[in-house]
């Protein structure tokens, strides 16, 4: 299918990225535009499907596989696991669909970015817009909560981006017409062009209304944009000193993430 058609025609958009990004913040700035719906973050994919402790595979494959014994219906009928993905997204898709009516949902829980890979077979029509921030940003919204921060938690809140980072970045390796990253520093500098340019990606026309719904509030850091901004230059801080680099972003010439096998790898 010629994929600016896909773009014009392709329904739900799933925003994800870590629990300190913006993202509920840009789904319900997308309700400016005509196109879009949205609600409160779905939150039961994960649950449902995605939780497991080593985070490689989600348990969901695990079902599948204890279920896909010889013998069993699903190997008997060759079901593979993308077809059994796409068969349970099928219902959801209604689910999510039907309340959204005539217009695309949006769906923005965080967490999902753990599930993509997985959620690209889900649900086939859709596009997915991943958030990808810095840890001094996420350092900042903690701290911002007044939580007392120690070395050991910074390094758990530089691994947790690292992890969700390296997520979107693979899903959009795998799938660079349905997977968006989008930076929100980017995002923050010049959300006008940042948000024209994602609803070009999603095949709908600039509505500068969006940008400027994004910019009155942002939900997580509780503020408007501009204060935001202004807050985010002025802020310091020496806890993320010990910590290791942050992995640059994914370019065109950089070498591939390491990352578990992918979904189209697994049939039996």
């Amino acid at each position: 299918m010629d994929m600016h058609t896909w773009r014009a025609n392709g329904r739900g958009v799933f925003i994800c990225g870590s629990p300190y990004t913006e993202v509920s913040s840009l789904a319900w700035a997308l309700t400016a535009h005509r196109a879009f719906w949205t609600s409160s973050e779905s939150r039961f994919l994960y649950r449902l499907f995605g939780s497991r402790a080593d985070l490689v595979r989600p348990y969901l494959y695990d079902t599948y596989r204890a279920c896909a014994e010889e013998g069993a219906w699903l190997r008997t009928n060759a079901v593979s696991y993308p077809e059994f993905l796409a068969a349970l997204g099928d219902g959801i898709g209604r689910l999510f669909q039907g309340r959204a009516g005539k217009k695309r949902w949006v769906d923005s829980s965080p967490e999902n970015a753990l599930l993509i890979e997985e959620l690209l077979y889900m649900f086939p029509d859709a596009a997915f817009v991943g958030m990808l921030q810095s840890s001094r940003t996420s350092v900042f919204i903690e701290m911002a909560r007044h939580a007392a921060l120690t070395p050991p938690k910074v390094r758990e809140l530089v691994a947790l981006n690292t992890l969700y980072g390296e997520r979107l970045k693979r899903a959009g390796g795998i799938a660079p017409d349905r997977v968006y990253l989008l930076e929100e520093r980017d995002l923050f500098d010049n959300p006008e062009a940042a948000l024209a340019d994602l609803l070009d990606f999603l095949g709908e026309e600039n509505n500068p209304d969006v940008a400027e719904k994004f910019a009155r509030r942002l939900l997580r850091l509780n503020l408007p944009l501009a204060e935001a901004r202004e807050k985010l230059a002025q802020f310091k801080t020496t806890l993320l000193a010990d910590t290791v680099s942050e992995p640059p972003l994914v370019t065109e010439t950089s070498p591939p993430l390491e990352a578990p096998p992918s979904v189209a790898e697994f049939q039996y």
